[in-house]
């Protein structure tokens, strides 16, 4: 059994998704979400990124990996954010999985993903099958 956590980072909502897989067939546990409160600007956020993860967490049980997705441009070598289109406030630089992994989510040893929001929906799509039946996303 693997637990798998991803957060989708929005200008609105900060929306949660926990699946599990076992031997090969996945199943959503929980989803829900969370106001962004994006006016509040990087740090504030970043913190409730960490803090609606940690909330899965505490409820669930520890996750194997975490998956972050973000709304613009991230930048995978440095782990940093590059643009983001619909948040405002001073997110160029901020090193978000750098962030994610000296918070609460240090216990995932390097296990944390971050990726653009299209990306992130392409693989997870992929994963489950719904590019077949909605292949005009991808």
């Amino acid at each position: 059994m693997t637990r798998l956590l991803g957060l989708d980072l929005g200008g609105t909502n900060i929306k949660v998704a926990l699946v599990e897989v076992i031997d090969g067939d996945a199943q959503v546990l929980h989803t829900g979400s969370t106001p962004t409160h994006a006016e509040k600007g990087p740090d504030e956020v970043t913190r409730l990124i960490v803090s609606t993860g940690r909330q899965i967490m505490d409820e669930f049980g520890d996750v194997e990996a975490l998956g972050t997705a973000v709304p613009g441009l991230f930048d995978y070598g440095t782990g940093e954010i590059v643009f983001l289109t619909n948040l405002p406030g001073a997110w160029e630089g901020v090193p978000l999985r750098r962030r994610l992994a000296e918070e609460e989510f240090a216990i995932l040893k390097g296990r944390i993903w971050t990726t653009r929001v299209n990306l992130f929906l392409a693989l997870g799509g992929d994963w489950v099958g719904e590019k077949e039946k909605n292949n005009k996303n991808f």
